[in-house]
């Protein structure tokens, strides 16, 4: 079972005549249960051609989970049709859809039909052609596991359409209104394709491309047209910064000479203590020696090189 959670749309207005079609579905429902079936209920049965019926079998359900399920698609997509197409021209379409879902109904069975199943499938198809692409969050339950996820609306929407028209062909006997289903599915695609193309619907500049703009059928940005003028018109010069010519620029300034700083100059090192060289004989071979007093220490034993005797020398 695949249930919608929400739209990836964005509109500006409060889509109160929806509002308003679910909370009197769910107040005649109320008052049919309460009533029984029979007197005024009976009349707004879809048997026949008869306008109680045309337009009463859109607000009649046969259980709580019929209503439910049925509120539950028209409060996700009958919103954002609403908010688009605005609130004076959204209970005409609605009402439309439902009374070709009912022809298409007569036309194929002849057994009695309540439900507003015909009229949200209308809804459905106008939703995909104003937003073919929107993502769609759905809610998946298959065998008591429930899976939460996002995909484009128009694969979804295409998934349920086929689901009708195998049912619709190879269900004869079923009590579901496929043929409802099938027909307000053609009337909406029908409503919404004039709708776009007289432009009656308000489409926006953060809106993507109708399903018309996708397939060529209008030109890109024919139902928004600030969509298309934000890609194609030139942004305006500011009056304090009028254009400039490229040739008329000032050419940009020499660069300025490197500042060299004079190198400072060493601090004058005071120069070596001369050398003291005294010569002495050894005190045992008589050979002369030389000896450096600068690195001498006060007290130094020395060799001599002749006869390697020890020198004790004590500098005062």
């Amino acid at each position: 079972m695949l249930i919608p959670l929400r739209t990836c749309s964005l509109y500006n207005q409060t889509p109160l005549p929806n509002w308003g079609i679910i909370a009197a579905s769910v107040l005649v429902w109320v008052a049919s249960v309460g009533s029984g079936f029979g007197g005024w209920v009976e009349g707004m049965v879809l048997h026949g051609v008869s306008m109680p019926g045309l337009l009463g079998h859109m607000f009649l359900h046969a259980g709580v989970l019929h209503l439910a399920g049925n509120m539950v698609f028209l409060w996700v997509f009958g919103n954002v049709v609403c908010a688009k197409v605005g609130p004076y021209l959204y209970v005409p379409v609605y009402l439309l859809c439902g009374i070709g879902a009912a022809f298409c109904h007569l036309l194929a069975s002849d057994f009695p039909a309540i439900g507003a199943s015909g009229a949200i499938n209308g809804i459905i198809a106008f939703y995909l052609v104003l937003q073919p692409v929107n993502e769609v969050e759905m809610l998946l339950i298959f065998f008591l596991r429930v899976k939460q996820f996002t995909i484009a609306g128009f694969w979804v929407i295409l998934y349920w359409l086929a689901w009708d028209v195998y049912g619709l062909l190879g269900s004869s006997q079923s009590r579901v209104g496929f043929a409802a289903h099938v027909g307000g599915f053609a009337t909406g695609l029908v409503l919404g394709t004039l709708c776009v193309f007289f432009k009656l619907v308000q489409m926006d500049k953060y809106d993507n491309p109708t399903l018309l703009e996708y397939l060529g059928l209008l030109p890109k940005g024919y139902s928004a047209p600030k969509r298309q003028r934000a890609k194609t018109e030139p942004i305006p010069q500011r009056a304090y910064e009028p254009p400039v010519a490229q040739s008329h620029r000032q050419p940009p300034p020499p660069p300025r000479p490197p500042v060299h700083f004079p190198a400072k100059s060493p601090e004058p090192q005071p120069p070596p203590a001369a050398a003291k060289v005294q010569s002495f004989p050894c005190p045992h071979c008589q050979a002369e020696l030389e000896l450096d007093l600068a690195t001498l220490d006060t007290r130094s034993t020395l060799h001599c090189p002749a006869c390697k005797g020890k020198i004790h020398l004590e500098l005062e």
